[in-house]
């Protein structure tokens, strides 16, 4: 079966096929107090770059990420009897759908979902979700399901399930010189504590009590050097994208130009024009 010249330029835009050539930066918020978010802001600023944020709950500082046109905002559902979002799925989105109106796209905290949510996030008019996570596996691909409406996107690498595997917090343990699509997933906590470990992040939460009311005077004394950590491998990543001049596209980018190139379709889109994004190189 011959592959249909508009998959062949998306691979060769969005997923690398001949060399890197594109980036996908990711962070899920994950309730974090809004100092933290701020830090991490003021991180990415001087390097330009586009990004996705996972939103979990109302503040201040989602405002500010929408100002900036090359920053994209979707939800980050926890779907969980103890979630603070509310009690069960439909309430759930219902919350975030509040919050993130203009959202196109979706990461599951935790991961937690069944096929059922993402049939159901297609009847919303989501395009995408990206809540599965394939650790430096190459040659990595989005998956259109028809019947869910929605393209599929695999992370490739992601800050806290590295440290949980117990494999080096630097750019080099991250497959980037491979064919697929690189994805990568930080999380706002790990890149402010610059974590090496579970254990970092645990002593933090535990010494702090309520997480979200974590005062910036409290953190501080917790903030992590640069070096090895979370923030050193987001930090090495922004200056080899300055460095090689890579394109950084948002998650929704990539959906889009993928329903392009295969002729997919979501009519309940509503307010979230889809198929406009270039795929020629």
């Amino acid at each position: 079966m011959k592959m249909p010249e508009k998959v062949i330029r998306f691979a060769e835009k969005y997923a690398n096929w001949s060399e890197l050539r594109t980036l996908c930066l990711t962070f899920d918020i994950d309730f974090v107090p809004d100092f933290m978010l701020e830090r991490l802001l003021h991180m990415l600023a001087p390097f330009n770059v586009a990004a996705t944020f996972f939103a979990t709950h109302d503040t201040p500082v989602l405002q500010r990420i929408r100002m900036n046109p090359q920053y994209e905002l979707a939800i980050h559902p926890f779907n969980n009897p103890a979630s603070t979002q509310g009690n069960g799925l439909e309430e759930i989105l219902g919350a975030l759908r509040r919050i993130v109106p203009e959202a196109a796209g979706n990461r599951f905290h935790r991961l937690e979902h069944s096929y059922r949510d993402l049939l159901r996030l297609g009847e919303l008019g989501y395009i995408y979700d990206a809540s599965a996570i394939r650790h430096n596996t190459p040659f990595l691909l989005p998956a259109w399901h028809n019947d869910m409406k929605m393209v599929l996107l695999t992370t490739l690498w992601e800050d806290g399930s590295t440290e949980g595997m117990g494999y080096p917090m630097r750019l080099e343990s991250v497959n980037l010189e491979t064919p697929g699509m690189k994805i990568l997933a930080f999380h706002p906590l790990n890149v402010y504590l610059n974590s090496k470990t579970p254990r970092d992040r645990s002593d933090f939460l535990r010494t702090v009590g309520n997480f979200q009311q974590c005062s910036e005077e409290t953190a501080r004394h917790h903030y992590g050097n640069d070096g090895e950590g979370a923030r050193g491998v987001l930090r090495e990543t922004l200056e080899l994208i300055r460095e090689r001049q890579i394109d950084t596209v948002t998650a929704r980018q990539i959906a889009e130009s993928f329903m392009q190139a295969v002729g997919g379709k979501n009519e309940k889109a509503i307010g979230r024009e889809t198929g406009k994004t270039e795929v020629s190189t």
